[in-house]
């Protein structure tokens, strides 16, 4: 999926559309592990079919170029990208930016919202019953 995240030895998420039946329960554990999904469902553009929708971890992300408060960045721990919520000005540059539309907004803040692996533990791959997410080093 990202080759960039694999040379780096970082935990990324393998998304396997055709295996997902939309039951939401990926969703439900994002929201578990941190108040709200960081992830979302959307339905193919070619099946019509519900696929899970997560941050692709870009080598040269667009949502961060778009942060003109440079908020957004990479952790170098885990690799994935973060946002600073504290500082977040909601203005949804990032959100406009994605071109895979991977960056959510908080419901009640307004605050943009990335998938950061859950720290490289994502808690959607254990909750997905049908092999749709995985989690590779």
């Amino acid at each position: 999926m990202n080759q960039y995240l694999k040379e780096l030895g970082k935990v990324r998420l393998v998304v396997y559309p055709d295996k997902c039946t939309g039951c939401g329960k990926c969703l439900k554990a994002c929201a578990g592990s941190h108040g709200v999904a960081r992830i979302g469902l959307k339905d193919s553009e070619k099946s019509g079919k519900p696929e899970p929708v997560a941050c692709r971890q870009c080598k040269k992300p667009a949502c961060a170029r778009a942060c003109t408060y440079e908020l957004i960045e990479r952790n170098r721990d885990t690799g994935a990208m973060t946002v600073d919520m504290e500082n977040c000005q909601a203005c949804h540059a990032c959100v406009r930016a994605c071109p895979f539309g991977s960056v959510f907004v908080h419901p009640d803040s307004d605050v943009a919202l990335i998938c950061d692996l859950c720290e490289g533990g994502p808690a959607c791959v254990a909750a997905c019953q049908y092999g749709a997410l995985e989690s590779r080093a």
